[in-house]
C-alpha cells in the first residue's frame, strides 16, 4: 500500500504555519454560503457539514507506522515541499482532495460552479497564496503487509 500524505515539518508547530488549506478552506466555505443563497445548496446540509483536518509532522507518521501491528513500513521519505504560486493550482489541489467528499454532502452538480468561484475569489485576494509562507510537504509512505506466523 502506498500512501501520500500532506504534513508540516516537525519543527514546525500547525499553528506556527500557514498551510495551503487553512485560510483556503474558510473561502471555501464562503463560496459554499454563496451558492446556498442562489439556491444551489441546501442550507441545512451546509449547516451539518464539517471538515476537520490534522496534518502529522513526519516523526508522528513515523511513530504511528512503527506501532502498526498488520504493516510494515518498507519506505519512507519527504517528497517535496508544496508550493502554490496561483489560484489555480491551490483550486486544482482542494478540488483533487476533497471532490469526494462534497460530493457526498452536496452532489456533482455543483462542482464546476463551486471550483469555478473559488478560484475567482482567491485570484481577488492574493495575499492567501504566498509561497513564503506555506510549510505543508508530502509524505510517501510504502507499506507491506505483515506476514502472521
Amino acid at each position: 500500500m502506498a500512501l501520500v500524505i500532506p504534513a508540516v515539518l516537525d519543527a514546525i508547530r500547525e499553528s506556527q504555519t500557514t498551510i495551503v488549506t487553512e485560510k483556503e478552506l474558510e473561502v471555501l466555505g464562503y463560496c459554499l454560503m454563496d451558492l446556498a443563497k442562489k439556491g444551489l445548496v441546501d442550507e441545512l446540509k451546509l449547516d451539518m457539514f464539517n471538515l476537520p483536518l490534522y496534518y502529522p509532522s513526519p516523526n508522528e507518521m513515523e511513530t504511528l507506522m512503527k506501532t502498526n501491528e498488520h504493516l510494515n513500513v518498507q519506505r519512507m521519505e519527504i517528497l517535496s515541499h508544496v508550493v502554490f504560486s496561483n489560484p489555480s493550482g491551490i483550486a486544482l489541489y482542494l478540488r483533487a482532495a476533497l471532490e469526494g467528499l462534497l460530493e457526498k454532502q452536496f452532489g456533482s452538480d455543483i462542482m464546476d460552479e463551486l471550483f469555478e468561484l473559488f478560484t475567482q475569489k482567491l485570484a481577488e485576494s492574493s495575499s492567501l497564496f504566498n509561497p513564503e509562507n506555506q510549510d505543508l510537504v508530502v509524505i510517501f509512505v510504502l507499506l507491506k503487509r505483515k506476514l502472521r506466523t
